[in-house]
């Protein structure tokens, strides 16, 4: 009785590391294909592989297969991919086993892709947006300036104007008043 559950647990045991094995060489085969450009080779390897796809594959410059988590019919398997103008970031292969062979989900595994990308495109254009904030900021900085400095050239004129014009007003009443106090006396 022991040998038979002994015999059923490394049964058990094999087939697991079997497939561990598998998706395992199954995730490096289709990531080694995409780094070639072979996406024929890629696609009989995977579920989901879209002809559209050809026209936004990234360029891969490398990838390491980590870690292999395995479920009955779906596998994820860790994987570090480097386009090699950014970072290296961790993608998790989708797997999952059709007709007794693992293939690639390749939607969902390009998915997380797909959004590795799209935070990097957002970054470089907040970076890209501060940059240009900031020009713009200095430009409107000194045309304000030089609105300012002539805005405050031509208050001064207007007002030097306004003043030659409040001088000239007040030296004709004066004149006005004169006239009326000599007219006051003659009447006097």
């Amino acid at each position: 009785m022991k040998k038979i559950v002994l015999l059923i647990v490394v049964f058990i045991i094999a087939a697991c590391s079997c497939d561990e094995t598998e998706t395992r060489q199954t995730a490096e085969r289709y990531w080694q294909s995409i780094k070639d450009g072979k996406l024929d080779d890629a696609k009989s390897l995977s579920i989901n592989f879209q002809n559209l796809v050809e026209t936004n594959m990234p360029g891969i410059a490398s990838f390491e297969i980590g870690e292999v988590l395995l479920g009955d019919n779906e596998a994820h398997v860790k994987t570090l991919v480097s386009s090699g103008t950014e970072q290296a970031r961790e993608v998790i292969t989708i797997l999952k086993k059709m007709d007794g062979e693992w293939k690639v989900d390749h939607q969902e595994t390009f998915r997380d892709f797909q959004e590795f990308d799209v935070s990097a495109l957002l970054n470089k254009l907040g970076s890209s947006m501060k940059k240009n904030i900031a020009d713009f900021a200095e430009q409107m900085g000194s045309q304000i300036k030089g609105s300012v400095e002539e805005f405050g050239q031509e208050l001064s004129t207007k007002m030097k104007e306004s003043a030659d014009s409040l001088e000239e007003s007040i030296e004709q009443m004066k004149e006005e008043n004169k006239k009326d106090d000599m007219s006051d006396k003659e009447l006097l």
